[in-house]
């Protein structure tokens, strides 16, 4: 009885070609060989018709079938993909699941890792709001990931002008791309009279301006622009430029001079030789420059390449 019950069972998941050839009961669609012995291999067999590289073959043209991961009803049934009937034994219905951190399609319905929304919410799919890193592959990083919208510690936007890294992503008011379209961050233009900035700072007493060649390395009106032990002074020597010095001076405005940096900072030495005077540096159009009777002279009207002036006559 036992021998007789095995011999059905063989007939029922098998069967044989008259050659003696077994047969499985599934068409694999991609071997070049007729699994189920029905004559036809792969896409010429219309049980293939599900699987995508099949799709448009001739045998299935007038076959409505699903395809089982692409979204859609294809057959009109209403069951998509692998809640279709049709799609039970599909490999991509009954592969493994989808390992969301190791770049491989493990499903098989042709979305890899975070792109699969099998993945969603997951650990290896969740954007961490304040690494740099696009963690969840959508090509949007930390605080532009509107994911990160109710982050904790919030994702606050860039303040442009306090000095502050406000979103924290390493770069401070202009420097982040955030501002880019800011007013207070456009670029100054060093040599036309116009704050177009909007910070009440014209041409080159805005820092923006330093280490051009209108302007020079810094600002001897207000001292900015050079590290901690140096000074900003006008050198003649380079025709009229702000310059940074390692010597700081201590004459006082009238007092005598022979070189630059032995006046205060703020001063100027006029002729650098015999009779030579500290005077005061001024900035044409800035009006506190220089007292009424002693209006701003530019530099620029006998050497055409600086912006400084003095206070004229002295």
């Amino acid at each position: 009885m036992a021998y007789r019950l095995l011999f059905v069972l063989l007939l029922v998941f098998n069967s044989c070609s008259p050659e003696g050839k077994t047969y499985s009961d599934t068409e694999l669609c991609d071997n070049n060989i007729d699994d189920d012995g029905d004559g036809l291999a792969d896409c010429d067999d219309s049980d293939c018709c599900n699987v995508l590289q099949c799709a448009g073959a001739p045998v299935c043209e007038d076959v409505e079938y699903e395809i089982c991961y692409n979204g859609v009803d294809d057959d009109g049934d209403g069951a998509v993909d692998c809640d279709d009937s049709d799609c039970y034994e599909h490999f991509a219905c009954v592969s493994t699941a989808e390992d969301c951190s190791n770049g491989v399609d493990d499903d098989g319905d042709g979305r890899v890792d975070c792109e699969d929304p099998d993945c969603d919410f997951t650990q290896a799919c969740t954007e961490i709001c304040d690494n740099g890193i696009d963690d969840d592959g959508n090509d949007l990083i930390d605080c532009d990931d509107p994911d990160c919208s109710d982050s904790f510690p919030p994702c606050l936007p860039e303040n442009c002008t306090n000095g502050i890294d406000d979103n924290e992503n390493g770069f401070t008011d202009c420097d982040d791309d955030e501002c880019a379209e800011q007013q207070v961050c456009a670029v100054e233009l060093c040599q036309n009279e116009t704050d177009e900035n909007l910070n009440g700072l014209i041409d080159c007493l805005d820092p923006m301006c330093f280490d051009t060649a209108w302007c020079g390395e810094c600002n001897p009106y207000d001292h900015t622009g050079c590290e901690d032990g140096y000074t900003c002074y006008v050198d003649k020597i380079q025709e009229y430029r702000a310059m940074c010095s390692d010597n700081q001076g201590s004459a006082a405005e009238g007092e005598a001079c022979a070189y630059p940096s032995q006046c205060a900072p703020g001063l100027y030495c006029t002729n650098g030789g015999a009779n030579s005077e500290c005077v005061k540096i001024c900035y044409p159009g800035v009006e506190d420059s220089c007292p009424v009777e002693a209006p701003c002279t530019a530099f620029y009207g006998w050497v055409g390449n600086t912006a400084w002036g003095i206070c004229w006559p002295y």
